[in-house]
């Protein structure tokens, strides 16, 4: 209720703006209803009022990522890793963030230097929860958009040989996010052991939010074995309450999509792609693939021009893609000259 939530920090901020949280999750609630100028409008008194606060750089970030602006994200990404450096927290979150928009526009190389020196960050500080925590969103992006899933278990395999589970304090394990990325990667076994466990370790982290993760782990862990509407069951829970909007959303249209209902699927899909997002920790698995299967679904749906603009979308969002990469970018540049479009 993004509406209201700004109504509530708008009047929070007017009482009170010795308090960063009321400028961030102020611009946060009207970059959700797209009012992304007012939302610039408070950052620039937030960075006025905390000039040396780290949050504003979040905070610009955030809103060139909900605009789709990502070569913005990127110069205000490498800003703030050249302004953060020394605090280890929030150079690791930098490093992180760039390693995945890197991985959405299909840079990978980029992307695992830039994952590797926020993980190394984390373990020079002993920060293992953090560590185990982002190799699993790691994992999960790597696995969609690579197809390597033997692969991507042999880095969650080797993270948790350095950092096992047992000698974490329980409520710095991240049972959710390491489940879901075994299930991501097609081990739902070991995903559905780590569900177990979360659940039988009364010691752990189970408040509301954290909870969503297991069914988010289970979600896909059903997909996977073709339990259809189980799966849909655990991603409707992993979506309730969610502050994450698009975590659970393509998951739901890859599901439906699997079931052969068609309709479904390009409205989730769409749903995902045009609402906005600071999410890419997660988003950069899905976004690629949902602009380019709602190409398919509107040129199957006998809609061209809509097929045309998530093609072009796809192309300018991989154009300078890996090598690896490029057949896929190619494929559908020829797709919109099919089409009638040029797809430069």
């Amino acid at each position: 209720e993004y509406e209201r939530a700004g109504e509530y920090y708008a009047r929070a901020l007017a009482v009170d703006s010795a308090t960063r949280l009321h400028f961030s999750n102020l611009a946060i609630a009207l970059e959700n209803q797209e009012k992304f100028d007012s939302a610039a409008m408070i950052l620039e008194r937030f960075e006025a009022r905390f000039p040396n606060n780290p949050e504003v750089g979040i905070g610009w970030i955030y809103l060139a990522v909900m605009q789709k602006d990502y070569v913005a994200t990127e110069e205000l990404g490498r800003a703030l890793i050249a302004a953060q450096r020394g605090p280890v927290y929030w150079e690791a979150t930098a490093y992180e963030w760039m390693a995945n928009l890197d991985a959405m526009r299909g840079r990978m190389a980029s992307a695992n230097e830039r994952w590797q020196r926020a993980l190394e960050l984390n373990a020079g500080r002993g920060l293992r929860g953090q560590y185990l925590l982002r190799t699993a969103r790691r994992a999960i992006t790597e696995s969609q958009l690579l197809g390597d899933a033997a692969g991507g278990r042999q880095v969650l395999d080797n993270a948790l040989a350095r950092f096992p589970l047992e000698t974490l304090s329980p409520l710095d394990r991240p049972y959710g996010q390491l489940a879901m990325a075994y299930a991501a990667l097609n081990d739902g076994a070991h995903a559905r052991t780590l569900v177990e466990e979360y659940e039988n370790t009364p010691e752990a982290d189970h408040s509301k939010l954290t909870e969503l993760w297991k069914h988010g782990a289970l979600g896909i862990a059903n997909l996977n074995d073709g339990r259809l509407d189980e799966a849909l069951a655990q991603f409707r829970l992993f979506d309730r309450g969610n502050g994450c909007n698009t975590c659970a959303i393509p998951w739901m249209a890859r599901t439906f999509d699997e079931a052969g209902q068609a309709d479904s699927a390009r409205v989730l899909f769409e749903q995902f792609a045009e609402t906005p997002s600071s999410s890419v920790w997660y988003d950069a698995a899905h976004l690629a693939h949902s602009y380019l299967r709602l190409a398919e679904l509107y040129e199957e749906d006998g809609d061209p021009g809509k097929a045309a603009h998530y093609l072009q979308l796809f192309v300018d969002l991989l154009s300078g893609a890996d090598p690896e990469f490029q057949p896929r970018v190619e494929a559908a540049r020829a797709d919109l000259a099919r089409l009638g479009v040029g797809g430069d």
